[in-house]
């Protein structure tokens, strides 16, 4: 699993925007989901938005490339090589973890060839600058974008339950958060072992105060993926504040056996202290 995201989470970044920028008042009860839209962000215009959080700087040993690929994408701009360019530069800096930029490029290469592969790539990088949007502003532009894509996907793709349980997420944030919820539990209701959208109904029922049902949502994502560390490191949270301390530290002990990753490592202790 790649570790990147989670080193984010669990040092408070990825966690911080999803439990603190989703509409507070989403309540998953049952078959019955309650939403005040009046906390529900909507999407700014261009000169609102923030900015995506770049978890490092742009390496410098990429900044000629960059370079080099945008004076050919301009200079391309009317050729059949003006898209590969774009794809290109989409690339670069989705490597660097630029994932707004990289969404920007992404979505430049889909308009220019237009095309299921073409629209997933905007779809997942637009959705990666969504994950790590730093303010609600940009998290509801970057999901805005991953949406349109998303959509158009599954339009070409309805069976695609991975970009569907993605899609719900982008809606939670948006004007219809009742609709993502609804959408996600479908995808579950037809596989139950889609991860992404187990995990995802999982941190929204701790969002909700629901922190049980949580549990089932995380145990779920484990039977599945046993070495999935962030469900992990979230099932051991929600233990802990259910007050089982029994099964919130061996959680812990066993993600500490699955991982040496000092940033991981220091915050589980962290956790573990808590409870002495």
């Amino acid at each position: 699993m790649n570790k990147g995201p989670l080193l984010l989470a669990v040092g408070g970044i990825i966690v911080a925007v999803f439990m603190f920028q989703l509409p507070k008042s989403v309540v998953d009860d049952g078959d019955e989901v309650l939403v005040d839209n009046s906390t529900v962000n909507t999407p700014p215009s261009s000169s609102e938005a923030g900015t995506v959080n770049h978890s490092q700087p742009l390496p410098q040993e990429l900044r000629p490339k960059i370079e080099a690929l945008k004076a050919d994408l301009m200079a391309s701009e009317n050729t059949g090589d003006f898209p590969k360019f774009a794809d290109s530069l989409a690339d670069v800096y989705f490597s660097a973890a630029w994932y707004d930029s990289a969404g920007h490029y992404a979505a430049i290469a889909a308009e220019a060839n237009p095309g299921v592969e073409t629209w997933t790539k905007a779809a997942n990088y637009h959705y990666e600058a969504f994950s790590f949007a730093m303010d609600g502003l940009s998290q509801a532009a970057e999901a805005q974008l991953a949406a349109k894509y998303l959509n158009l996907v599954l339009e070409a793709e309805p069976s695609n339950l991975d970009i569907k349980a993605k899609l719900g997420m982008t809606y939670v944030v948006g004007e219809n958060p009742m609709q993502g919820i609804l959408l996600m539990r479908d995808v579950v209701e037809e596989d139950p072992t889609n991860v992404m959208a187990l995990f995802n109904l999982g941190m929204l029922s701790r969002q909700s105060g629901q922190t049980e049902k949580a549990v089932e949502r995380f145990e779920a994502v484990l039977e599945i993926e046993p070495d999935n560390l962030q469900a992990m490191f979230f099932l051991g949270v929600s233990y802990q504040e259910i007050g089982d301390q029994e099964r919130a530290r061996q959680t812990y002990e066993e993600l500490l056996d699955m991982t040496t990753d000092p940033a991981i490592v220091e915050t589980v202790e962290g956790m573990m202290s808590e409870m002495e």
